[in-house]
């Protein structure tokens, strides 16, 4: 995806890692959470990028990488198959396994970072 993107120095496919790692993250955080209680205190300890990132479209959290137009095509291409746009999707789903990114992270993981 980096190089598709005319990633030169290495920033795109770096940005493009950070967001899956990320992704990663949110993705655990949210099997933890769906199975054990915690407190607030907990979660905003244990579960960072969870809590920063809950509130928050997906379109809004993969802006904040500033990414070029063409990687959030990428990444975005699946919602229109489904009829979803990225504004008005929950972050934390994009990253379940029915989501999108993480089907990309774990398929994917060497060809979409070249």
């Amino acid at each position: 995806m980096a190089e598709a993107c005319g990633d030169k120095d290495g920033s795109i496919y770096h940005k493009v890692l950070d967001l899956l790692n990320l992704c990663h993250r949110v993705y655990d955080s949210v099997n933890i959470l769906s199975v054990t209680h915690m407190s607030k205190v907990q979660m905003l300890l244990k579960h960072p990028d969870f809590v920063k990132t809950a509130g928050y479209s997906a379109k809004e959290v993969i802006d904040t990488f500033n990414l070029p137009e063409k990687a959030v095509n990428i990444f975005s291409a699946y919602w229109i198959y489904v009829g979803h746009i990225l504004e008005r999707f929950a972050f934390y789903y994009l990253c379940s396994p029915n989501g999108g990114l993480s089907w990309l992270w774990f398929l994917y993981s060497k060809e979409i970072l070249t």
